[in-house]
């Protein structure tokens, strides 16, 4: 780990789940897509009162694409794994590894909307599914909006800028 942790831009991942056997190991439970990135790193962070805590990890094995389990450097027994039962997962953001078709929703929040036609939205507060159909909550204009999300209105995602240029349907941002 290179960086000191106040320079790092943390990204959820996913969450801790209860302990696994009697060595320590955590169930984890993982957003879609994220175990590539799992499978890439060295160290993750748990967030334990509102803090990120590095962890190195010692070995992964993974159940299916989102579940997986996992034993982290000095966590030795049941007793002590418990403490970190239903925690957040956070990673380094640069660590993400992208594999586009199982790129998980999720990690568009906080990512920056911009329209073709208006300009800048505003960040993406939450990511929804309703039935297979994404729908992103945006601050526009001092208010909370609903905005599809839709393969047809999307121009580019760029993650390097956590940007989404898109156009927006016709009458969702307009002022009542």
């Amino acid at each position: 780990m290179n960086k000191s942790i106040e320079k790092i831009e943390f990204k959820e991942i996913g969450s801790t789940q209860k302990p696994h056997g009697l060595q320590g190991e955590l169930s984890l439970t993982l957003l879609d897509g994220m175990d590539l990135t799992l499978e890439s790193i060295e160290w993750l962070f748990l967030e334990v009162d509102g803090l990120p805590l590095p962890f190195k990890v010692e070995e992964i094995r993974f159940r299916t694409d989102t579940l997986a389990i996992v034993k982290l450097q000095f966590i030795e027994s049941q007793e002590e794994a418990r403490k970190f039962s239903n925690c957040k997962i956070l990673i380094d953001k640069e660590a993400i590894v992208f594999k586009e078709e199982n790129y998980s929703p999720e990690l568009l929040k906080g990512y920056t909307l911009i329209d073709q036609q208006i300009g800048e939205i505003g960040s993406i507060l939450q990511v929804d599914d309703y039935n297979g159909n994404l729908v992103i909550t945006v601050n526009y204009q001092q208010e909370e909006v609903l905005i599809p999300l839709n393969d047809e209105f999307i121009h580019s995602i760029d993650t390097k800028t956590e940007t989404i240029v898109f156009s927006c349907p016709p009458g969702i941002l307009d002022s009542e």
